[in-house]
């Protein structure tokens, strides 16, 4: 799958040389749907998600001040918060994976892993993320010899 197209602001923030001035000029035609600011959502309690959520909106800040157009906006509230979300699960995890290392009984760490292996196959089967779920065992269900093109 290809990466989406930069925005023709960012690129000319960027200094890319290789742009026409057909497309520098398109700048004030593009339509950007973010506005507002980017704040954090009142469900986002955690004051360490807070910080890293403000420390990556001040980040989609500047570039907008820098690119003269909102780039980024309060549409991007729920990515951002993803973002932030996520890392912290991570690190959650990985913390008691960790301690569960530390622990002296090996049977425990084991369990564990089991576990969480098995739990991460269900949600991979259920979402048919696996490549099986992708690929059709089945027999047709017709003659293919009776078919003449």
């Amino acid at each position: 799958m290809a990466r989406p197209r930069d925005p023709t602001a960012l690129k000319v923030l960027k200094g890319k040389s290789h742009m026409t001035r057909d497309e520098k000029a398109a700048v004030d035609d593009e339509i950007y749907a973010s506005s507002g600011k980017i704040e954090p959502p009142e469900y986002l309690t955690d004051k360490r998600m807070i910080a890293m959520f403000e420390k990556e909106a001040a980040y989609m800040e500047r570039v907008n001040e820098a690119a003269g157009v909102a780039i980024y906006g309060d549409t991007d509230i729920e990515a951002l918060v993803t973002l932030v979300t996520s890392h912290y699960r991570y690190l959650f995890y990985l913390n008691k994976e960790n301690k569960a290392r530390d622990l002296a009984d090996k049977q425990r760490y084991n369990a564990m892993k089991n576990k969480e292996a098995a739990v991460h196959e269900r949600f991979v089967k259920l979402l048919k993320l696996d490549p099986s779920s992708r690929v059709d065992f089945g027999g047709s269900s017709g003659d293919d010899a009776d078919d003449e093109f």
